[in-house]
């Protein structure tokens, strides 16, 4: 994918997609930003669990897919996203009494874990009820960080 491409498939000229977005890497880092956006606002805090599940955010982790196989490198944008974690993880060790570290492994893992079920869920044929069972899980262990950081020794 090329800048000209987008902009043609667009009908715009390309100096608008470097006027706008500097570059192809910023129109796809864009791209990335919107659902986050989009999913906050419907959604509320980003200590919510449904912004995990949200579809605005399920679309952004198949994109981000798609993009890495494209060639794109998603360490150039590893700054922004460790931001962004880092504002997830601190919402959620104060609404769950964990440290900064156990919240943001703990937002790390099930973010991972969300992705690749996002991306590869339909590999496995999980059923509803299945999926169900799996957040029944997520929930119940996400209810023992407490304990659980304590044993690591966080």
């Amino acid at each position: 994918m090329t800048a000209r491409r987008v902009s043609a498939a667009a009908g715009l000229n390309v100096s608008v997609l470097v006027r706008n977005f500097g570059s192809m890497h910023g129109l796809l880092s864009a791209c990335c930003r919107r659902p986050v956006e989009v999913t906050v606002e419907r959604v509320g805090r980003l200590g919510n669990a449904a912004v995990f599940l949200d579809p605005d955010i399920a679309l952004r982790h198949r994109l981000l897919a798609w993009m890495i196989g494209e060639g794109y490198d998603p360490a150039a944008d590893g700054v922004a996203h460790r931001e962004f974690l880092d504002r997830i993880a601190q919402q959620f060790g104060a609404q769950h009494g964990v440290n900064d570290r156990t919240a943001r492994v703990w937002i790390q893992f099930i973010t991972a874990a969300l992705a690749g079920y996002t991306v590869f869920g339909a590999l496995g044929a999980t059923s509803s009820e299945e999926f169900e069972d799996l957040v029944r899980i997520g929930v119940a262990f996400r209810n023992r960080l407490r304990d659980v950081e304590q044993e690591l020794g966080f």
